[in-house]
């Protein structure tokens, strides 16, 4: 019978332990501001609101963050893999709840909502009163008054689930793009829309220099909540820590989001401007 120093040596060291190993959370390799950005190329150090309070989180629970940046699709499957031991941020639903370890509704990272990067003065502009309206009273988007017409299609990062709800509703466009190349589409007028983040959605328009040609609806697609799971054994092993972490990640990301909204980016009139509150 194993002693119970050997136990607690087990305990301490094991290959999953919170005290031998950091913790490395993968991330989008794409910059996506406010929330996460390539602080410095050459060192590979990332930035980002998310990523100040997971590193803050970490700092209290005594856990030690790093940082892996791939495609969204390889996150998930290098945590599901034990690779990796959490990724960030994600939307939780009953699928991925198969897959990941998640905390307790309450603690998320962040409140989000996601509306639809349009043509300024265009057919989905929701501020040109004139146009075909495709909200709700709710301000919510309805998929079947948008495919009583015949459009183009809208688009989001693929393996979101803004883009399993376009999927599902089979508005996606015969092809998938990337934000980027998307917004062009939109100006152009070979896309309808982008579905994105709402403060993701008016850095990028600020970033393309579109701000004139571009606009972010007031209606939304969805709204949901990030969280930050994790690997399902590696919680099993330190389940008392994570729980730890993320009550304060809640707690945390609730004050830096605050702060930031004293400057919040907001687009009004062409112009981007910054509004306290």
């Amino acid at each position: 019978m194993p002693s119970k120093y050997f136990i607690l040596i087990l305990t301490l060291f094991g290959p999953f332990s919170l005290h031998a190993k950091s913790v490395i959370f993968c991330i989008e390799e794409i910059d996506y501001l406010p929330y996460i950005s390539l602080q410095d190329h050459k060192n590979n150090k990332v930035d980002g609101l998310l990523i100040k309070v997971v590193k803050q989180a970490s700092l209290k629970v005594g856990i030690q963050a790093k940082f892996t940046r791939q495609p969204w699709l390889r996150c998930q499957a290098m945590v599901k893999n034990g690779q990796v031991q959490s990724l960030m941020a994600m939307i939780k639903n009953t699928d991925r709840e198969k897959f990941f370890a998640f905390p307790k509704d309450v603690f998320y990272i962040q409140q989000v909502e996601y509306p639809i990067i349009v043509k300024r003065n265009g057919v989905f502009d929701d501020n040109n009163q004139l146009k075909p309206n495709f909200f709700d009273e709710n301000q919510l988007f309805d998929p079947q008054l948008y495919k009583k017409h015949n459009y183009l299609g809208l688009d989001a990062p693929l393996g979101y689930i803004s883009y399993q709800y376009l999927a599902a509703n089979k508005i996606l466009p015969p092809f998938h793009t990337s934000l980027a190349t998307g917004l062009n589409l939109v100006v152009h007028e070979k896309l309808d829309g982008y579905v994105v983040e709402r403060l993701i959605a008016h850095h990028e328009i600020l970033k393309a220099g579109l701000t004139k040609q571009l606009t972010v609806t007031q209606g939304i697609v969805m709204k949901s909540y990030w969280y930050v799971p994790f690997n399902k054994e590696f919680y099993k092993r330190n389940r008392n820590k994570v729980n730890r972490f993320w009550q304060v990640v809640s707690d945390l990301g609730s004050q830096v989001l605050t702060d930031f909204s004293e400057t919040k980016v907001i687009i009004d009139t062409g112009l981007l401007k910054t509004q306290g509150q």
